[in-house]
């Protein structure tokens, strides 16, 4: 039997999105020319563990020079993965830097592969990949140290195999599903909404009768959450020393503190604004939330009046319902629940759990917000009429203009200065260059130990533990980070005559003990 061969729009859109994902890859490495960037304390406990992994100390970080603590409040995933590159002689973070550059290009390529399958145009899903590759926002937190990059890798090949599954119902498919599944919530705790997404998504289309999709959601369930289980059994059952008595608020980072029921408005505006300005001119978030919200409401009438067109209009001797046009378009569908849940899981753990709503917390739901846009556009420009068409070339456009032109704007600036605890003004200081000499032979005390870990792979002691009666005069040298929410300029008052200032810049200053003798 002959072989199918591959058409040739289908050769070009696999080359053209080739190409898209080796320019992401390029794009990250660009964006990170300095290395990639530090949050403090997330980059911290990953590259730490990822080294203490590959040295054969188990899921632990150093709390000092002598003292090890295990990991608790963070999943292990993508220590695991830096840990694989620990072994071969790659610094974790380097390692840190080339994984998320070869993870920004193959999201890429995952996008325009979810948006062929879903739209069946191979312009639409260049469209997407398009602007997902030229996202200021992923391209800022593709270049740290964080779990962000393989999450919405995982992310993007789970829901892939999902609607796969969905579409072919062959059981190795779901197991596939549920393996990828379990990776996400292995990244990042919040990864129990694609978990819940998936379950839903089962529960919804029920292609196998109640007593299959039962067997389903219990495969589903088994193979995604047992390891997370396990991990959770293990960590509530280490002892978290340490664990909690590192971690300021508030480091390189926007974070938004509730105190009361009242404050719950201000949470609910910070998500609807930073979800805003991942499509719109930031000048017109804030302030014009009325007319945003018309125009929102305007799009979501277009999009359900094109669901109905198409829900309930023949094509020959077929008639086409609502339900028939879900199992046409499942990624539609589990982006739209995936959307719905995640901000509920997010928002329940604000309301429910700790008080704070972190910037990055709201970056998968631009993944969700791409998918269903695109798709959209996609169902609109179905529609045979004119003005309806102008309309979806015009919102194309834009999409593209403000897409590349908030990235030529910023990325550029990553380049040059670098990015968080990573920058060049702290790598290049006077005063780092002194710590990366002296972090082996002198003792170091610190306010910002992990930040002196990042940089010089040597945690020093906390500022706190300093103490004149044991310290070595010429030995002992302190570094006092000054960087957003950590100062301490009452230790340097307090010790003043005892300390001798080596270096000082805009960031850190280090000072040699040295004892004081009253006269």
């Amino acid at each position: 039997m002959p072989y199918a061969r591959e058409k040739p729009e289908e050769i070009i859109f696999a080359i053209v999105l080739l190409c898209l994902g080796v320019i992401g890859t390029a794009v990250v490495y660009y964006a990170t020319f300095w290395g990639v960037g530090f949050i403090d304390w997330d980059s911290f406990n990953y590259i730490a563990v990822a080294r203490s992994l590959a040295e054969g100390r188990g899921f632990v970080y150093p709390v000092d020079p002598r003292t090890y603590a295990p990991l608790t409040n963070f999943p292990p995933m993508l220590s695991i993965v830096l840990a694989a590159f620990e072994l071969v002689n790659i610094d974790a973070v380097s390692a840190a830097r080339h994984l998320n550059a070869i993870l920004f290009g193959l999201s890429t390529i995952l996008m325009g592969i979810a948006l062929k399958r879903e739209t069946r145009s191979p312009v639409f899903a260049l469209l997407g990949a398009f602007l997902f590759l030229t996202s200021s926002t992923l391209i800022f937190y593709y270049s740290f140290a964080l779990a962000e990059a393989l999450y919405l890798f995982f992310t993007l090949l789970g829901f892939i195999l999902l609607a796969t599954y969905i579409t072919d119902g062959k059981r190795y498919q779901l197991i596939l599903t549920s393996v990828v599944l379990s990776l996400t919530i292995m990244t990042r705790y919040v990864g129990i909404a694609n978990i819940f997404t998936a379950l839903f998504v089962l529960l919804l289309y029920k292609k196998r009768g109640y007593l299959q999709t039962l067997l389903d959601l219990i495969i589903l369930g088994v193979i995604s959450l047992a390891p997370f289980l396990l991990w959770m059994t293990r960590s509530y059952t280490t002892d978290p020393t340490g664990d909690t008595s590192l971690n300021p608020a508030g480091i390189q980072q926007v974070e938004y503190w509730f105190t009361g029921k009242q404050h719950y408005i201000i949470m609910f505006l910070t998500i609807y604004h930073t979800f805003n300005k991942y499509f719109l001119p930031e000048k017109i978030v804030v302030g014009y939330e009325k007319e945003q919200l018309l125009f929102i409401l305007g799009l979501i009438v277009v999009l359900i009046t094109v669901l109905l067109y198409f829900g309930l209009k023949k094509h020959g001797d077929a008639f086409y319902n609502i339900k028939s046009l879900a199992r046409s378009f499942p990624t539609f569908i589990i982006y739209g629940i995936y959307f719905i849940i995640y901000f509920a899981v997010i928002i329940g753990v604000t309301m429910f759990g700790k008080p704070v709503m972190v910037e990055r917390m709201i970056l998968p739901s631009l993944l969700a917000g791409l998918i269903i846009i695109i798709t959209g556009l996609s169902l609109t420009w179905l529609v045979k009429n004119r003005v309806v068409r102008i309309a979806t070339v015009l919102i194309s456009i834009y999409l593209i203009i403000f897409s590349l032109s908030t990235s030529i704007k910023s990325v550029p600036g990553y380049h040059n200065q670098g990015l968080g605890l990573g920058r060049k003004s702290i790598q290049r200081s006077e005063s780092m260059l002194l710590l990366k000499e002296f972090s082996k032979s002198k003792t170091i005390y610190s306010n910002y130990p992990w930040a002196l870990y990042l940089h010089t792979g040597e945690i020093g002691y906390r500022i706190n533990d300093f103490s004149p009666d044991v310290a070595s005069a010429k030995d002992t040298v302190i570094a006092l980070f000054s960087y957003e929410a950590v100062h301490s300029p009452e230790f340097a008052h307090k010790y003043s005559e005892d300390l001798e200032l080596l270096a000082s810049g805009r960031h850190i200053s280090v000072y040699l003990f040295k004892s004081h003798v009253p006269e």
